[in-house]
C-alpha cells in the first residue's frame, strides 16, 4: 500500500532557494509558526492537509512536495525500532 507525505527536505530547500522565512510560510498556510517548525525538524508529522497551500506558496507542484513510501515496509521498520528501544530499556 503506498502513501505519501510531505518531503520536509524539499520544503526546507524551497525555503532558501526562494529567500523565504517559515513565519511567512506558517502565515500563508495558517499554521503556527512553532508547528510549522516543528514538522520540519521531524518532531512533529507534517500533515498532507498543507500539500497544496504550500505547493501554491512556491508555485511548484503539490507533486514536487511530496513522497511515496510503503507502509507495510514503514510499519515493519517502526515495529523493529519499536522492538530495539524495548531491548534497551
Amino acid at each position: 500500500f503506498r502513501m505519501h507525505k510531505i518531503n520536509i527536505k524539499k520544503v526546507d530547500e524551497l525555503l532558501l532557494k526562494h529567500n523565504k522565512k517559515q513565519f511567512e510560510l506558517a502565515t500563508y498556510i495558517s499554521m503556527k509558526t512553532s508547528a510549522l517548525c516543528s514538522a520540519l525538524n521531524g518532531k512533529r508529522p507534517f500533515p498532507m492537509t498543507y500539500v497544496f497551500g504550500i505547493a501554491d506558496f512556491f508555485a511548484v507542484s503539490p507533486r514536487d512536495i511530496v513522497i511515496e513510501f510503503n507502509e507495510s515496509i514503514t510499519s515493519k521498520q517502526n515495529n523493529n525500532q519499536l522492538q530495539e528501544k524495548k531491548d534497551m530499556e
